[in-house]
């Protein structure tokens, strides 16, 4: 329950809500509101954008996801390198890095649950446990997983901060040159399953140095 002061009128409510409810994002908030799950002196209230008032009596109902407990499945890893605190695969194409809707089963995930007893860093919830950064179905790659929180927050803030760098030998078909290409890389505004690069600083910064091993001609 929020009762709003003299402080806090003319405020938007989303703004406010996202203000007293820490744990969740402005965006989260919006979704409560619009789904019903908020109510002002005990009527609902759909509109995120209500000024507030003072004396408002709000009533928000937050809804606890279903807590999902994942199993470990015998799933073969490539195992690259392991220590106490972490585990680096190299992830082979074809495997979902962690359960989603239409993927319950034979992930990533529930191999490395198996392989390490399920003891994996749960920061990220029961549906994550261990996985820092994730790679698509079909990439094959090499992934760092964290099995400790600590260990996570500390892969977690180098991937951030571009610390960590990243070299894959590919073939290619075609010849590319030795360059330098950076940039940044945001959702594609047509699109929304894609991606797009652009120079003006829109998105996440980029930078990929391609170096040319040897040629085969074509």
């Amino acid at each position: 329950k929020v009762i709003i002061n003299k402080e806090l009128s003319s405020v938007r409510l989303d703004k406010i809500l996202t203000q007293k409810l820490k744990k969740l994002s402005r965006m989260q908030i919006k979704t409560l509101i619009k789904s019903g799950n908020v109510k002002l002196n005990k009527i609902q209230i759909l509109d995120p954008s209500y000024l507030v008032r003072e004396n408002d009596s709000f009533e928000i109902s937050i809804i606890k996801p279903e807590e999902i407990k994942y199993t470990g499945e015998d799933i073969k890893l490539k195992i690259i390198y392991e220590d106490d605190d972490l585990i680096v695969i190299d992830k082979q194409a074809g495997i979902v890095t962690h359960p989603a809707p239409g993927n319950k089963t034979g992930t990533l995930v529930q191999a490395l649950l198996f392989h390490s007893s399920n003891k994996l860093s749960d920061i990220n919830g029961n549906t994550r446990p261990g996985i820092v950064h994730r790679l698509d179905k079909d990439t094959s790659g090499v992934m760092v997983i964290a099995k400790n929180n600590y260990t996570h927050m500390v892969l977690a803030e180098q991937f951030k901060l571009h610390s960590i760098s990243r070299k894959y030998r590919a073939f290619t078909w075609g010849v590319p040159n030795n360059q330098n290409i950076q940039g940044y890389i945001e959702r594609h505004k047509v699109n929304r399953k894609k991606m797009s690069f652009n120079y003006e600083g829109k998105g996440k910064f980029s930078k990929t140095e391609i170096k040319l091993i040897k040629s085969f001609q074509n």
